[in-house]
């Protein structure tokens, strides 16, 4: 049986089991702009997991300039104040609740600090002075996140020197 890959125009010949999704590569060029549009235009701002991610994934390969502005847009976004909806705080925090207080801050900040995370190991493995003004600029862009959890794990990020 053939069916049509996530990515529009490829197939693929094999059918995956109910609990495994085959994903095929999408044509070379097209990955970061579909990932980019999935998380800018069709995911909700509640789904923490999936967005964070996208910018995982996007941030394993910080080449060009256009990769460092998306990273400066994920750590400037307003931060998500629930799992049910990012614009309202959820309401009564109970004993029961207030222990996984720190986990959720994690879980709804995840995006932006997928997106740290991918700035420091860029600037641990990376001299590339092409690219490093923005670099230096998205790691400001964090430094400057209305996510206190952000910005203190930006804020702990050294930039080394040029050599």
């Amino acid at each position: 049986m053939r069916e049509r890959g996530c990515w529009g125009s490829e197939e693929i010949d094999e059918v995956a089991p109910a609990h495994q999704v085959i994903l095929p590569h999408p044509p070379a060029g097209r990955r970061a702009g579909t990932l980019r549009h999935r998380f800018v235009g069709t995911m909700a701002p509640e789904d923490r997991a999936g967005r964070g991610t996208i910018v995982f994934l996007l941030g394993r390969e910080l080449t060009r300039s256009e990769d460092f502005t998306f990273i400066s847009e994920v750590v400037s976004e307003k931060p998500c104040l629930s799992m049910a909806n990012c614009a309202h705080e959820d309401s009564g925090h109970d004993e029961a609740t207030l222990h996984h207080d720190a986990i959720s801050g994690v879980t709804l900040a995840y995006p932006g600090l997928a997106a740290v995370k991918s700035l420091e190991t860029w600037f641990k493995a990376n001299s590339d002075a092409n690219l490093r003004a923005d670099a230096e600029k998205a790691l400001h862009s964090a430094r400057e996140s209305q996510s206190g959890l952000v910005a203190n794990h930006a804020a702990g990020i050294s930039v080394p020197r040029l050599h």
